[in-house]
């Protein structure tokens, strides 16, 4: 199957070539080709090796391909990718790793020319034994179909029977160092008796004083050095009187004083063993070295939100193992930081007071959902949505949510803010520590608050469902409810309105929703604990509440009541996505004292299909307003119920009826008066 890929890639390579063919900006100068060379141990893990290739830009490269060969009883290549230029978009690439025949064929065509230099494939390579192989591609290399001209540098890897170098390490400036250059295993028919090599070394990092043999399986030997701290190089010659034999370990150290931070590289750039059998490979080795400093513990607080906002006013403590506790506050980036911190153990605790909020029933919804299995929460979600503290989400704390929202309760089981880690143990050892921490204002399930920004504004229109006349002292009842049809998992809705006019008397409310009623603010909340397998059915001008209002003696006329919808009032569906076209109807209140019964012709006449009839009563009584047809037949009675005096607005639609002239009547009957009238309106479609 892999043969048959190559066949097919091989095709589009010689398409591509013709094509290639025909352009007369394709340059004739050689590109380089180079193989990577390593020295490896056997058993070494398993490398990713470049094969590099020079300036492709304006040679017109679409593709490439080749077979590399290798001995397979010191490597296997198993496998070729993608890397550097040949991650180009749309390209494609297809190997077959023969590591029974140590070769890999490699083909690789892109819909754009290739540019530039650097990595264009790597290959895996396996270390399997102690040898040495070449990695050659001989002629098999080819950009196009043979344009342009190749010059290849092939490579080789080196897996010496012993295996000596350096190892990483790490110090500090003025630290004084032992650099170990380890061995593998020398065996008695080795017969080594002596050795000698030349390292490197970065003299602006190292000063090297010596080589010592104290410690080592070189012990009983004698050595001589040269060094040379300018060029930072160093050579060493030892020779003992009884042959090495070991397992493995430490052949002799380099003493070094550490000069300043920075790195050096120890290389062996020549090592033998006696005159050079047993042959030997040298490998690199790295020293890391860093300033004597106090260290910082810091970090970043942010809301785990969409825009992840950072967090300020957060009160961070570090508390040492042994010690009095510090104390930071996050800035307006969210940052925090402790200096001047020596090495230890410290505890790192947040903790904020103020500035909760953007918890409403659709928080309640989800904290539903998730208990019901309907959605998935991440870790800090499932903290912050166990306002009950019990150790779980469930629809304890979603009806909690709802409570807090409508201010029946005025704090949870457990702290307004959560945070993941709330706390933590660091151990500082030569390097500074970073904590970032995540917050949620505790039952925002849903991660809709944006803390220190200014609240989202509502999707919800308010609309003015019909105005009503009411007398000042009168009480009077006004229903809140809903414009169009529309399918809600939650209802949270926050309506102030001029406490100065009028004195609150209740509210009744649909069956299920929460209300509740603050310092001029009426809220309403619900939403659906099943998570949204049982959504409410909400019609156009289906009534949320009822509120019963007293209005004050002292208003003056022209005085009216109407509400204003707080930021974050919403409706969301079933899985808590907000319904941006939902909308309220709450009446607007005008406060007068009609003197007369008074029924208005409708406006628009003649009208299609809506039509609106205001009529003002001097007294409270009990009215029917009812349309009827031509023949004098009733067709629908728009009011039929105690109406308080004032003036009133009904619209009537009449989408379902015939063209015609049609008649309204209005009755009163009151414990004072009583009053009927009639009046005509033409419909026309």
């Amino acid at each position: 199957m892999r043969n048959s890929k190559i066949s097919i890639v091989k095709f589009l390579l010689i398409g591509i070539a013709m094509l290639m063919l025909s352009s007369s900006n394709i340059l004739a100068q050689a590109v380089n080709i180079t193989l990577p060379s390593v020295t490896r141990q056997s058993g070494s893990p398993d490398d990713t090796l470049h094969i590099t290739t020079g300036d492709l830009t304006g040679k017109n490269v679409y593709s490439f391909q080749f077979t590399l060969s290798y001995t397979k009883n010191v490597v296997y290549i198993t496998n070729a990718l993608k890397s550097g230029l040949s991650t180009a978009s749309g390209s494609l690439m297809n190997v077959n790793a023969d590591t029974a025949n140590g070769k890999i064929t490699v083909a690789w065509a892109a819909s754009s020319a290739l540019s530039g230099s650097g990595t264009l494939v790597d290959i895996v390579v396996h270390y399997r034994n102690v040898g040495t192989t070449s990695l050659s591609v001989g002629s098999t290399f080819i950009y196009n179909s043979g344009t342009p001209a190749v010059t290849v540098t092939n490579g080789q890897v080196i897996i010496p029977s012993i295996a000596v170098g350096f190892g990483n390490m790490s110090a500090h400036v003025g630290d004084t160092v032992l650099i170990p250059i380890t061995t593998t295993a020398l065996q008695s028919t080795d017969n080594v008796y002596s050795f000698d090599f030349t390292a490197t070394f970065n003299p602006t990092v190292l000063n090297m004083l010596d080589a010592q043999t104290t410690g080592t399986i070189s012990a009983s030997g004698l050595y001589s050095k040269n060094i040379n701290n300018t060029a930072g190089t160093i050579k060493v010659a030892w020779a003992g009187g009884t042959k090495l034999v070991t397992s493995g370990g430490t052949l002799i150290y380099l003493k070094a004083v550490v000069l300043s931070a920075g790195t050096s590289t120890q290389t062996l750039t020549q090592f033998e063993y006696n005159t050079g059998t047993p042959t030997a490979g040298g490998l690199s080795g790295t020293l890391t070295a860093s300033a004597i400093v106090k260290y910082s513990v810091s970090g970043v607080v942010s809301y785990e939100n969409s825009a992840n906002t950072p967090l300020k006013n957060v009160v961070v403590t570090l508390t040492p193992s042994s010690g009095s506790p510090m104390l930071d506050t996050t800035d307006a980036t969210g940052a925090y930081m402790f200096t001047g911190l020596s090495a230890g153990t410290f505890t790192v605790a947040v903790a904020k007071t103020g500035g909760w909020g953007g918890v409403n029933a659709s928080d309640a919804l989800q904290a539903a959902r998730y208990f019901q299995g309907l959605t998935t929460l991440d870790s800090l979600q499932i903290l912050a949505g166990d306002v009950t503290n019990s150790g779980a989400v469930n629809n304890s704390d979603a009806l909690d949510i709802v409570r807090r929202y409508v201010g029946l309760i005025s704090s949870f089981a457990k702290p307004d803010w959560t945070f993941l880690p709330s706390s933590q143990s660091v151990t500082i050892t030569n390097a500074n520590v970073v904590v970032n921490v995540k917050a949620l204002a505790t039952g925002d399930v849903n991660e809709s608050y944006v803390p220190s920004n200014t609240p989202k504004a509502s999707a919800i229109s308010v609309y003015t469902k019909a105005a009503m006349n009411v007398k000042p002292g009168a009480t009077f009842e006004l229903p809140i409810s809903v414009a169009g049809d529309m399918q809600v998992g939650a209802v949270s809705l926050k309506l102030s309105y001029p406490a100065s006019l009028v004195k609150f008397d209740g509210i009744s409310v649909a069956s299920g929703i929460i209300a509740n009623e603050k310092d001029g603010v009426i809220t309403l909340a619900w939403a659906d604990l099943s998570g949204g397998n049982n959504p409410l059915a909400l019609r156009n001008n289906s009534v949320l509440a009822t509120v019963k209002f007293t209005a004050n003696k002292n208003l003056a006329d022209g005085s009216n009541l109407s509400f204003d919808l707080l930021p974050g009032s919403e409706f969301v569906d079933a899985k808590g996505a907000a319904l941006n076209n939902a909308g309220l109807l709450v009446p607007e209140v005008n406060f007068t004292s009609p003197s007369t019964f008074e029924l208005k012709q409708n406006y628009p006449n003649p009208f299609n299909p809506s039509t609106t009839i205001d009529f003002s009563l001097p007294e409270t009584g009990n009215v029917t307003l009812t349309i009827f047809n031509i023949t004098g037949q009733e067709v629908v009675k728009l009011v039929n119920g105690v109406q308080n005096a004032g003036s009133h607005k009904v619209v009537w639609n009449a989408s379902n009826l015939s063209s015609g002239i049609y008649f309204y009547r209005l009755n009163f009957d009151g414990p004072n008066k009583k009053y009927s009238e009639i009046k005509s309106m033409v419909l026309l479609k």
